[in-house]
C-alpha cells in the first residue's frame, strides 16, 4: 500500500514514516499544501495522511480541492485542532476521518486499517486466498499456519494482488503502486520481485498464485479466497431524494434537558447518599464498582447535555474511586465536594442553544430556494423557473450582483446559479467576489457557475474557488435542475435506518433528539440482549453501539455482527467516555468503523453519521 504523508514538521514526519514503513506501507512525503496537491493529482495513492496547518496551502483546502476534482483517495486529517467545529469542518471538506494530535500510534494504525477495509469493500481485516493469509495488522504472511518470510517489496506485491483479486496490473501500475516518488527502478525490477515472490510461495507448496497476462501484466489467479463470501451481503440501498430533508436551525439543549433533569438530579443524589453511607476504610468491591460505573455514565451523559464542567468533575470522581480501594477521610471529603459541585451545577446552569451544521437551511416543510444571477431575462430563465416550480423549488432571478446580495441578506437560498461570461475572467469580477463571500459563510453556500467556457483549466479554476459545479451554456433547464438536486442531495441524509444501542435511556433520548430532525429513521434499543432480533426486524443501514453496557458490551455485539456474512459490511460506530488507547484499539480490532467520544458533541455526531451514510450510499450506487 502506498501512502502520501503531508506533514511540515520534519521530526514528526520522520517518525511517522518510520512507523508506517515498519508496517510495510510505502510512504511519499510532502511538506506543504501545494506539493501535496500536485503529488496527489500525479500519483495513485491508497491513503493520504494530511496535516491541517501547512505552508502555502492549508490541508483542509487541499482536501476540498481533491474532492472537487473527483479524487476519491481516503483522507485522514491529522491536526492539533480539537474543537468540534474544526472536526465538523474537516469531515465536511471531504476527509474520511479526523485524528487529533497528540495521538497514540496504535490508534492511527487501527484507523488506517479500518479505513482501507471500508474503502475497498473488504470485510475481514485478514486478506485470504485459500489457506494463504496476510494480516495487515502484524504484517505477517502465513500458509496453513506456516510463516512465510517476504521482503517489503514482495509483501507489497502480494498485498496488492490480494486486495484487488480481479484486477490486472501492468508493470507501470506496479511501479506507481510499490515504488516511492524518489526511487527510479526499471521495469525489470518488477519482474525480478514477482519471480522471487512466486519462488517463496512455491517453497511452501503454493503454485500458480500469480498469473501472467501476456501483453498486459500480472493478476491473482482466478479463485475466490476461502474466507471471503462468494457474494457480498446485500443491504437495502439508500435511495437518493430530489430535495434534502429539513434540518433544524438550532439544537435547544435546555428543552432536551428539562424532561430528564429530575432523573439525573436523583442519580447524583443517590451517588451522594451511597458515599454518605460508606463505612470508613476498605471499600466493598461491589459498591465501589457501582459508584465507578455511575460516575462514568454521568460523565458521558451530562456532558452531552451541555455540562462540560460536570463531565470533568465526574471523571475526577471516577479516577479517585479507581485508584483507591480504601477511602481515608480526605478522599471522602474530596468526593463529597465534587458531588456537591455537580448538583449545584445541574441546578443552576442555564443551557443555551447550540448551532448545528447546516443550521441556515430551511425550516420543516418549506421548498428549496434557488437564486439565479443572470445578465439577461429570456425564455430559458422562464422555462427553468416553471420546471423548478413543478419540483417544489422556488426561483428568484436577478441580473446584478448587488441585487443578489440583497436577496441573500433577506433570505438565504439553498443554492445559487451564477452566470459569468468567462470563467477565465472570473477572478477580477463582481461575480468572483460574491462567490468568495458565499464560501466564507458557515456552512458555505453551494454555487453553480454557468458559462460558455468549460475547458479543463477553467473547471479546475472554478473548483479551487469553491464552486459546487460548472455548467456549459447552452444547457437544458432539466439538466440544471438535476445538477441542483445532486448538489442539494450531497451531504443530506436519506431516510437511512439507524439502530442505536445504549442501556442509558436518557442517552438514547438525547441521541434521538440530535439525529431524528435530519430525516433518519431511528430504532432505539436499551436492552442489548434483544440486539439480534431487533437487527433482523429493522435491517439498519448503520449501527451505533455504546461500549460499556450492563449485560453485553458493544464489543460483544460488534463481533456477533461481523461473524454474520450478511452484516459484515454495515458501518458500526462506537460511543464511549473511555478515551484510553486500549479501548480505542479494541474498537477497531473487533470491526468498528468509527469512535465517538462521550460526552457527545452534537455537530461532530451529526457530521460523522452523515459522512458514513453518504459513504455507504456512494458505495452501493457504484456497485449497482
Amino acid at each position: 500500500m502506498k501512502f502520501l504523508l503531508v506533514e511540515d514538521d520534519e521530526k514528526l514526519a520522520g517518525a511517522l514514516q518510520q512507523v508506517l514503513t515498519e508496517q510495510s506501507y510505502l510512504v511519499d512525503l510532502a511538506t506543504d499544501g501545494d506539493m501535496a496537491e500536485a503529488m496527489a493529482e500525479a500519483f495513485p495513492y491508497d491513503l493520504i495522511l494530511l496535516d491541517w496547518m501547512l505552508p502555502k496551502q492549508e490541508g483542509i483546502q487541499v482536501c476540498r480541492q481533491l474532492r472537487a476534482t473527483g479524487n476519491p483517495t481516503p483522507i485522514i486529517l491529522v491536526t492539533s485542532r480539537d474543537a468540534s467545529t474544526d472536526k465538523v469542518a474537516g469531515l465536511d471538506a471531504g476527509a474520511d476521518d479526523y485524528l487529533v494530535k497528540p495521538f497514540e500510534v496504535e490508534e492511527l494504525l487501527a484507523r488506517i486499517r479500518a479505513l482501507l477495509r471500508r474503502a475497498e469493500g473488504i470485510v475481514s481485516p485478514v486478506l485470504q486466498w485459500g489457506d494463504l493469509c496476510l494480516d495487515p495488522s502484524s504484517a505477517k504472511v502465513t500458509y496453513c499456519s506456516m510463516l512465510i518470510s517476504l521482503t517489503p517489496k514482495e509483501y507489497g506485491l502480494l498485498e496488492l494482488f490480494l486486495r484487488n483479486p480481479h484486477r490486472v496490473f501492468s508493470l507501470n501500475d506496479l511501479l506507481d503502486k510499490l515504488w516511492s516518488f524518489d526511487e527510479s527502478p526499471y521495469k525489470g525490477a518488477v519482474r525480478t520481485h514477482v519471480k522471487a515472490l512466486r519462488q517463496k510461495l512455491k517453497q511452501v507448496g503454493l503454485t500458480d498464485v500469480i498469473d501472467t497476462v501476456y501483453g498486459l501484466g500480472y493478476r491473482l489467479t482466478s479463485a475466490e479466497p476461502s474466507a471471503q463470501p462468494s457474494e457480498k451481503a446485500s443491504q437495502t440501498e439508500i435511495a437518493p431524494k430530489i430535495a434534502p430533508p429539513a434540518k433544524p436551525s438550532q439544537l435547544d439543549l435546555a428543552a432536551l434537558w428539562q424532561p430528564v433533569r429530575e432523573t439525573y438530579l436523583q442519580r447524583v443524589a443517590n451517588l451522594a447518599k451511597t458515599l454518605h453511607n460508606l463505612p470508613s476504610g476498605m471499600l466493598n468491591q461491589a459498591v465501589q464498582q457501582q459508584m465507578i460505573t455511575e460516575a462514568h455514565a454521568l460523565a458521558g451523559s451530562l456532558g452531552s447535555f451541555g455540562f462540560p464542567a460536570v463531565t470533568t468533575q465526574c471523571q475526577t470522581i471516577e479516577r479517585i474511586l479507581l485508584k483507591n480501594a480504601c477511602l481515608d477521610p480526605q478522599h471522602v471529603r474530596q468526593l463529597g465536594a465534587l458531588i456537591t459541585q455537580v448538583l449545584q451545577t445541574l441546578m443552576q446552569t442555564d443551557l443555551v442553544s447550540v448551532s448545528l451544521p447546516g443550521s441556515a437551511n430551511l425550516p420543516l416543510g418549506q421548498p428549496s430556494k434557488l437564486l439565479m444571477v443572470r445578465h439577461q431575462d429570456d425564455g430559458w430563465t422562464q422555462t427553468l423557473t416553471a420546471a423548478a416550480a413543478e419540483r417544489g423549488m422556488q426561483v428568484t432571478a436577478v441580473d446584478e450582483v448587488a441585487q443578489a446580495r440583497l436577496e441573500i441578506a433577506q433570505q438565504r437560498p439553498d443554492v445559487v446559479l451564477l452566470e459569468v461570461s468567462s470563467a477565465s475572467e472570473l477572478a477580477n469580477s463582481d461575480e468572483f467576489q460574491l462567490l468568495a463571500e458565499l464560501q466564507e459563510r458557515h456552512p458555505p453556500m453551494p454555487v453553480l457557475v454557468l458559462t460558455a467556457e468549460t475547458s479543463f483549466e477553467n473547471r479546475v479554476r472554478v473548483a479551487r474557488w469553491g464552486a459546487a459545479g460548472l455548467l456549459q451554456k447552452p444547457v437544458p433547464p432539466a439538466e440544471v435542475l438535476e445538477t441542483i438536486a445532486q448538489v442539494l442531495q450531497k451531504g443530506a441524509p436519506s431516510a437511512a435506518r439507524l439502530l442505536i444501542v445504549d442501556d442509558d435511556l436518557n442517552m438514547l433520548n438525547l441521541v434521538q433528539s440530535l439525529l431524528q430532525p435530519w430525516g433518519f429513521r431511528l430504532q432505539l434499543l436499551s436492552e442489548p440482549q434483544r440486539f439480534w432480533e431487533t437487527l433482523e426486524q429493522v435491517v439498519p443501514d448503520l449501527v451505533m453501539l455504546d461500549v460499556e453496557m450492563a449485560q453485553l458490551s458493544g464489543f460483544d455485539l460488534c463481533q456477533v455482527l461481523r461473524n454474520a456474512p450478511q452484516w459484515q459490511e454495515i458501518p458500526v460506530l462506537f460511543m464511549s467516555a473511555h478515551t484510553d488507547a486500549e479501548t480505542i484499539q479494541r474498537v477497531f480490532a473487533v470491526g468498528g468503523d468509527d469512535y465517538i467520544r462521550k460526552p457527545v458533541v452534537a455537530p461532530e455526531l451529526v457530521a460523522r453519521v452523515l459522512s458514513w451514510v453518504e459513504r455507504t450510499r456512494t458505495r452501493h450506487l457504484a456497485h449497482r
